[in-house]
């Protein structure tokens, strides 16, 4: 009896492990902050250490602005279980439940990736195109190691989107501009091959050209003659002739989605 309440103790201590080893935890040290107006939070928790002195502080000031609109959580990481994606979710609900509204920046220095997660709520604002253009925006900060002013530019975006400003996304021009200029290149290719391609004369074709050089087929003799008529009153003849093209483009779009949704860029 006593030795199968030992393997049971065991097995207790095993599984309460294995949940301290998957699931995220904060840190006594992490850095907090409530909004006493909205109720919001604003959450550090640098696991992996990549805040240098006074970078935390600078971020801090950043995230709370954002407070006025959500919760707010900025980790670092650099192991976890499961998808980028997954973790940063976790965490979200872990520090504020799965109901509330909320927003994560990680960055996951395993896979080195810079991940924007949104509840469900907080989703119909920050939506996965909008985080997208974010992390295209940042990645060159977290590419030189500047992580710090890499998680400023973050917030300060978010609060550009929570207050119906624009952002810029220069990733996205550059790919629709080379987009663009790949299109022209293959209308300017088609027009010019159709250009070069010589037009097949038709019998009636053949028959207008013999007579305007006064070319005449004889049954008789099975060859063709050419008549000469002297004509000393008027002479004259032209020549005309037109055509041209005309083109098109293309429009293209994105996308939108509300809900628990994320963004995401390789550093």
């Amino acid at each position: 009896m006593r030795n199968k309440l030992k393997r049971m103790a065991a097995a207790v201590a095993a599984c309460l492990m294995l949940l301290l080893l998957t699931c995220p935890a904060f840190a006594a040290q992490d850095t907090t902050w409530k909004n006493d107006k909205t109720g919001f939070e604003a959450l550090i928790s640098d696991e992996a250490g990549l805040l240098k002195d006074g970078e935390s502080d600078k971020v801090l000031t950043a995230m709370k602005k954002v407070t006025s609109y959500a919760n707010v959580l900025f980790a670092t990481t650099s192991s976890h279980q499961g998808s980028t994606a997954a973790y940063a979710q976790s965490l979200g609900e872990q520090a504020f439940g799965r109901t509330t509204m909320y927003n994560v920046f990680l960055i996951d220095m395993e896979n080195r990736t810079l991940q924007i997660w949104s509840s469900e709520s907080a989703g119909w604002t920050v939506n996965t195109d909008k985080a997208n253009v974010i992390t295209d925006n940042v990645y060159t900060y977290a590419t030189k190691g500047n992580y710090g002013d890499c998680a400023k530019e973050v917030f300060s975006e978010l609060l550009t989107v929570y207050e119906g400003g624009a952002l810029a996304s220069p990733m996205k021009f550059i790919g629709c501009l080379l987009l663009a200029l790949t299109a022209g290149l293959a209308i300017c290719y088609v027009i010019m091959v159709s250009g070069t391609e010589k037009k097949r004369a038709t019998v009636v074709d053949i028959e207008k050209g013999m007579l305007n050089l006064n070319i005449h087929y004889s049954p008789t003799k099975r060859h063709l003659v050419r008549k000469y008529h002297a004509n000393t009153s008027s002479g004259g003849g032209g020549f005309s002739g037109g055509g041209g093209f005309s083109g098109g483009g293309f429009s293209g779009g994105g996308f939108s989605g509300g809900g628990g949704c994320g963004g995401s860029h390789g550093f």
